[in-house]
């Protein structure tokens, strides 16, 4: 009985594996027919994540037409010049550099100061500076973070 479940489970499996190899093939020559390709339909064609063909795009290896929300097009023959001709130079991109101010404790505010003035607990406010970085100073027992930062965090709380 085992047996025989098992192998019907794996004729099920070969023909399904056939149905899909069938489905791809079909779904290749419907896209190779096309001269005008969608986004998924290039990574079908390259074998490659619909991510990818976002950055190739953003890198500029690949031509795309943005006409729209979702609506990103692109011509096949860029596609065949990009696989005729592939381009393997790695570029790193450059990184944004933030000029970083040094904190003074004139331009930060204390625990006991930002319960009073944005009336939550100190737990809400330890857990929420540690989990976004607040940059802080570390004075004896009390700690003080940047003001900027924690304005902007804590925007939409209300003030007393």
């Amino acid at each position: 009985m085992a047996q025989e479940r098992k192998a019907k489970l794996a004729r099920s499996e070969a023909e399904v594996k056939v149905l899909k190899e069938v489905n791809t093939i079909k779904q290749r020559a419907l896209i190779l027919d096309k001269d005008i390709l969608l986004v998924k339909d290039v990574a079908a064609l390259i074998g490659c994540s619909t991510k990818a063909v976002y950055n190739m795009i953003n890198d500029g290896r690949i031509k795309a037409s943005n006409l729209g929300v979702r609506q990103i097009k692109i011509k096949r023959s860029d596609i065949d010049k990009l696989l005729e001709n592939p381009k393997f130079e790695v570029v790193p991109k450059p990184k944004n550099i933030k000029v970083v101010e040094p904190l003074k404790i004139d331009n930060c505010y204390s625990i006991p100061e930002l319960v009073s003035k944005f009336e939550v607990t100190r737990d809400l406010l330890y857990t929420m500076f540690r989990r976004k970085n607040v940059p802080k100073i570390p004075k004896g027992r009390e700690v003080f973070y940047s003001k900027k930062v924690v304005d902007k965090l804590l925007r939409g709380y209300k003030i007393r």
